[in-house]
């Protein structure tokens, strides 16, 4: 059973100034579940993806739904 881990906004600040810079332009990020999210053009979502890509539980990929590239990070605990 996998339980989800409470993110404060200042944790997702810093999620978003992280991500900014790995991408090397602006983003949008939103907590998902036990899931964070980092939404933005193709090319600054590979670098992000690149950075993260030794580490486990996380997704990447082009959402039709929201017509935008996404980068995951799991981020709740699994039990």
């Amino acid at each position: 059973m996998a339980t989800e881990t409470k993110i404060t906004e200042n944790q997702l600040d810093r999620f978003k100034k992280d991500c900014s810079y790995y991408a090397e332009a602006p983003v949008t990020v939103e907590k998902v579940g036990g899931v964070l999210y980092c939404y933005g053009d193709e090319l600054p979502i590979r670098r992000v993806e690149y950075t993260f890509r030794h580490t486990k539980d996380i997704s990447f990929g082009y959402s039709k739904q929201l017509k935008t590239w996404y980068f995951g990070l799991w981020v709740g605990n699994k039990l």
